[in-house]
């Protein structure tokens, strides 16, 4: 069983992590987003939260029902990540020799090799358990850490018997027929559009998470913030906090473009035109985000914070320009881009910020688009 479960977690394990480290450091940043939103809107701040350091502010955090609400939302979907990308590398063909090597072994030493694998897999997941078992041992309430500890035992139980039906009982190796892919197929596919169609056939979990978080922001500002002194400030914490969650497909987008679409800037078109092009799919990308600003905010509110949160995304997107395909790059631009969007939010200068964030992404877009290396795939 050991043996089997080394193999899995060489094969499967690590792959998944090399291909899924941005996942894994924007759900960090999404925590804390939530943690300085919290701490700096409305009646939540705490007066005496200056005396709290480190490990305490941590423990604040995770006694929180938001905050758990988060993770565990963050861990059903990095599980899913995870049994997704199993069961789309077991497609390829270089993964066919698992059909007659591990399925010749019992049934119950393949579950608990994938059980092995799982938690390998849940690493970080581990990791947060063991901060609420820290929590529990210093309050006396193991309510969070019992929590926690059901829902590991349950996602790496449920992934190992989906691996196992995955490898004995389905159709191995043959990928099925993707119904959106053939309706799809005869449109004519505009170019802001393009990753728009994506995000719906190849990324879903990533989208449905990101919407998630504003989804979230939305629901504490409604239960926590409705009475708030200053809507302004905390229409526009929020929308500096969607921006930080919305990064992430900003930079999948210009990943996508480098990757897939790096033919267009030999294309006549100019610099405005593709820049407009990212400009709109970034305008339908957040089109439920608008919606939620109009019903819980004035419209003046709403449009200003709105505004923020698109300039602030199509400069996301130009910023990958800079960081030239790293994730840790684009990390760094992202927290520094953070910290000054919530000063401006805090001060209540949103339309400097605004013009500020459009002037940059166009600068950026117009001096990169076409230099070579800012090209993915030269």
């Amino acid at each position: 069983m050991m043996v089997l479960a080394k193999l899995l977690i060489k094969v499967f394990g690590n792959s998944f992590y090399r291909e899924n480290s941005s996942f894994l450091l924007y759900s960090v940043i999404f925590l804390f987003g939530y943690g300085l939103f919290i701490k700096t809107a409305g009646h939540i701040y705490d007066a005496d939260a200056h005396r709290y350091l480190g490990f305490s502010l941590l423990l604040a955090f995770i006694q929180a029902p938001v905050f758990s609400l988060a993770i565990y939302a963050i861990w059903v979907a990095y599980a899913l990540k995870s049994w997704a990308f199993v069961w789309k590398e077991s497609l390829d063909e270089r993964q066919l020799f698992w059909r007659y090597s591990m399925t010749a072994l019992p049934g119950g030493t393949q579950f608990m090799a994938w059980c092995l694998c799982q938690l390998y897999v849940f690493a970080p997941m581990l990791f947060y358990w063991l901060l609420t078992l820290c929590y529990a041992f210093v309050i006396g309430e193991f309510t969070t850490v019992g929590m926690a500890t059901v829902g590991i035992i349950g996602l790496t139980v449920c992934g190992a018997a989906l691996h196992v039906y995955r490898f004995n009982g389905y159709r191995f190796g043959r990928q099925g027929r993707n119904a959106l892919v053939a309706w799809t197929r005869p449109w004519k596919k505009p170019l802001p559009l393009i990753y728009l169609l994506d995000l719906a056939l190849n990324r879903k979990a990533g989208f449905l998470l990101v919407k998630g978080v504003s989804a979230l922001l939305f629901a504490i500002q409604a239960l926590y913030l409705a009475d708030a002194d200053r809507p302004e400030s905390v229409a526009c914490c929020m929308a500096a906090t969607m921006v930080l969650a919305h990064a992430f497909l900003a930079f999948q987008d210009y990943r996508f473009f480098d990757r897939h679409l790096y033919f267009v800037r030999q294309l006549p078109w100019s610099n405005w035109t593709v820049f407009g092009s990212f400009s709109l799919s970034a305008f339908l990308l957040l089109i439920p985000e608008l919606a939620g600003f109009l019903l819980f905010f004035y419209p003046a509110i709403a449009m200003t914070a709105f505004m923020i949160l698109f300039s602030g995304v199509v400069l996301a997107r130009t910023t990958g320009y800079l960081a030239l395909g790293s994730p840790l790059a684009f990390i760094r631009h992202c927290f520094a881009w953070y910290a000054v969007a919530v000063v401006a939010a805090l001060y209540e200068w949103p339309v400097p910020l605004i013009l500020a964030q459009l002037t940059i992404a166009f600068v950026l877009h117009n001096r990169y688009y076409r230099r070579n290396e800012t090209v993915g795939i030269k």
